[in-house]
């Protein structure tokens, strides 16, 4: 998903799309400059991949909450690239990510199992190291000439965040789906956080923004999908479900079992 920026034209920002099979859940790839803001990382290798292929510099990692589908790639890029991985996450998210029962990878096979019907082969539980950049309510931050807002909102899970940029661009992680109703009865959810904070907080987003939430396509808070819509200079997301090559694989989430 192209998006050009008025004020610097010579600029091109890309947004990519990488769904994990198994899960759902969206990682995605914002590029611009040959530099890569990396928000909530899973499928690991096809990220890898992707940044060795296009010579790509991972700038920062952001996590838009602390359930274990939408961080199971971060033990490996950490690893992968350990000098250098900025992690910035709420304070919530950054200590529950440390926890194999509130990052819910305890529980995940079982859940998995009762949403699909279908046995998953092996999900271990698993903890990560907390976050190297941490806030409580709202993070501003400059990333190649946007403005990166995160503001802490609660309620599908203790240390969820949305994540802004420019103010046109949301990536809402569970907390606001399309045609989806939002979970809050996972241990540290709450639903009159999410109905006090969150609800609130996108309910006053203006309509002339994108929405990338943490499952399905990304769409026009207007009421389109991205897809369908022509406008704001933007094309079809790229979208990899599965490995880079384009076949789709099981995931084994990467991380200390605990």
């Amino acid at each position: 998903m192209p998006f050009v920026n008025s004020e610097y034209e010579t600029k091109r920002m890309e947004i990519r799309t990488l769904t994990d099979p198994l899960t759902g859940s969206n990682c995605y790839i914002v590029e611009e400059n040959g530099q890569v803001l990396l928000i909530d990382p899973n499928l690991p290798e096809e990220v890898i991949q992707i940044l060795k292929r296009e010579s790509l510099t991972l700038s920062m990692v952001i996590l838009t909450h602390e359930h274990c589908d939408h961080i199971s790639g971060l033990n490996r890029i950490r690893a992968w690239n350990r000098t250098q991985t900025q992690v910035i996450a709420s304070r919530r998210c950054s200590e529950n990510i440390q926890s194999a029962k509130m990052n819910l990878s305890r529980i995940f096979g079982v859940y998995l199992f009762y949403v699909t019907g279908e046995r998953c082969r092996d999900y271990p539980a698993y903890t990560c190291e907390g976050a190297t950049r941490i806030f409580d309510e709202e993070l501003e931050m400059d990333w190649n000439h946007h403005e990166i807002h995160c503001y802490h909102i609660p309620g599908h899970s203790e240390g969820s965040i949305a994540v802004t940029i420019d103010q046109k661009i949301i990536f809402s992680g569970d907390s606001y789906l399309r045609d989806q109703e939002v979970i809050t009865k996972f241990p540290g959810g709450s639903q009159e956080d999410y109905e006090q904070k969150a609800k609130t907080f996108f309910e006053a987003l203006p309509d002339d923004c994108w929405i990338c939430p943490g499952h399905g396509e990304i769409f026009w808070k207007g009421g389109e999908s991205v897809i369908a819509r022509k406008a704001f200079a933007v094309i079809p997301v790229k979208e990899i479900s599965g490995n880079a090559s384009g076949k789709t694989e099981y995931h084994k989430p990467s991380g200390n079992v605990s």
